[in-house]
């Protein structure tokens, strides 16, 4: 009973709404090997992605998705990762270069994130990814699935 009235208690005060969906504005083509900013968010329920950082930072632990979407520059290559906590979970890579047009790449990936985790999307070395103020092809989302404490342990 004493578990189940903790659950009950943080399901009525901790948030239970966490998303975000972030862009870029204009291309990326400072060379990599930084953390990708964004120039805005159209979401950020739980104000957890700070867009001038790039950093999302976990408030409620549980289960989230993210999504990451770009558009890959004329001629250019793109070398990306989604890291948590500094180690790489899942990455887009277009390496070649030989691109004639610009091309549309993706990848989304479910982590288990506990409070204070650090999200966020890193470049390597030569990405250049195209954007424009009316067009976004660069998106970072993400989506709390399920909240740990929704969850009963026996």
């Amino acid at each position: 009973m004493v578990k189940e009235n903790e659950m009950l208690r943080r399901c009525l005060t901790d948030p239970m709404s966490i998303y975000f969906n972030a862009y870029r504005d204009r291309a990326y083509d400072r060379g990599g090997e930084e953390i990708l900013k964004y120039d805005g968010v159209t979401l950020n329920a739980g104000r957890a992605l700070n867009p001038a950082t790039g950093v999302f930072t976990c408030p409620v632990g549980g289960t989230y998705m993210f999504t990451i979407h770009l558009a890959t520059h004329k001629e250019k290559k793109a070398l990306i990762s989604l890291r948590k906590n500094g180690q790489d979970m899942a990455s887009i890579v277009n390496q070649d270069g030989k691109n004639k047009g610009n091309h549309m790449m993706g990848q989304s990936v479910l982590l288990d994130l506990a409070r204070g985790d650090e999200v966020y999307v890193y470049t390597f070395t030569g990405t250049w990814t195209a954007d424009w103020p009316h067009i976004h092809f660069t998106q970072f989302i993400g989506i709390l699935l399920r909240a740990e404490h929704l969850t009963v342990s026996t």
